[in-house]
This record gives C-alpha cells, sequence and structure tokens, in this order.
C-alpha cells in the first residue's frame, strides 16, 4: 500500500511541475542529415526494382517562395503526404523535407545527406551512386 501511495505521489508531483506538458522541442530538431539520410534508404530500399529509375534533372528548379493564399495554407496542418512509389517522388519528397527543416541551408543539409547515401552499406554500390547523384543535382537546385 505503501508503495503504491509513494508512486501516486511521484505522479502527482511530476504532473504539478508540468512534466506532462506539451514538449517544447523544435519538431525540426528531430531531422538530422543521418536520420533524413535513413529514412530515405529505408523508403529507397522498400521500391521494386522497377521503380528505382533515377533520371539526370535536365533543369534545376528553384523553389519560389510561397505567396498570398499558398503562404496561409503553408500554415495549415500537414496532411500526410501518399506513399511514393518511384525513386523519384522518394527524393521530391526527401527535398521537401529538406527545405521544411533546414530553409535556410538546404543545401548544405542536402549535401550531408548525400555523403551519407554514399556511405550506406545495405545500397548496392549503383544505388548508393544514383542516389548520392541526384540528392547532388538536388541540392544545386535549394
Amino acid at each position: 500500500m505503501t508503495i503504491l501511495r509513494h508512486a501516486l505521489s511521484v505522479v502527482a508531483i511530476g504532473l504539478a511541475s508540468g512534466c506532462a506538458e506539451k514538449s517544447q522541442v523544435d519538431p525540426a530538431a528531430r531531422y538530422t542529415p543521418e536520420a533524413v539520410a535513413q529514412e530515405l534508404v529505408f523508403r529507397y530500399q522498400s521500391l521494386s526494382a522497377d521503380a528505382r529509375v533515377l533520371q539526370p534533372r535536365k533543369k534545376a528548379r528553384i523553389a519560389e517562395p510561397l505567396k498570398g493564399d499558398e503562404l496561409k495554407k503553408s500554415g495549415e496542418a500537414a496532411k500526410k503526404e501518399d506513399p511514393a512509389k518511384t525513386a523519384e517522388e522518394i527524393v521530391e519528397q526527401t527535398g521537401r523535407t529538406i527545405r521544411q527543416v533546414a530553409p535556410v541551408d538546404a543545401s548544405t543539409f542536402c549535401k550531408k545527406v548525400a555523403d551519407i547515401v554514399r556511405k550506406d552499406g545495405a545500397l548496392t554500390e549503383k544505388d548508393r551512386a544514383d542516389l548520392a547523384r541526384r540528392l547532388d543535382d538536388l541540392a544545386g537546385e535549394l
């Protein structure tokens, strides 16, 4: 009985001191280049061989700043994206993630992700080279 009373008092103290409040940790802090690279590799490996084809970018696209209604929409709750069905879609989704978590230094962040992918032993050498090349192209666009 005293153990139960002690446990309840510890919980009550924790609640009173604010331990149960919403975390003040920045959500972008969860995304390190290592975490983004690991997620990219995991998602890439789940694709069929036909879906893993990556083409070099023909023309660099630079993300334009949001305006008016788009800016308002960006502040709304993010909707979960559909699962990517191709390697191109995975790279594009990774690019969006990088822009969100490192908007000021997205190019450097993306280059770090590419370097990590180059060293990942879970992929074949060709897949590592293709993904890293595509990420380097993306870094040039950011």
